[in-house]
């Protein structure tokens, strides 16, 4: 934000960001705000239950 209290910018986070911050937290130019993995899916259960792991390595 400016001095006058206008958004200078605006970022689109991805899903399955990591974000580094909370809502109207006040940050120094170099705080990372958020990360993510482009090359991963992300993926999202519709069903409540449990993840059982098979076979990792």
């Amino acid at each position: 934000m400016n001095d006058k209290g206008r958004s200078l910018i605006n970022y689109t986070v991805p899903y399955g960001a990591k974000i580094f911050v909370d809502d109207k937290e006040e940050i120094d130019r170099s705080k990372i705000l958020f990360e993510w993995d482009p090359y991963s899916s992300v993926i999202i259960t519709e069903k409540n239950g449990k993840v059982k792991y098979q076979d990792l390595v």
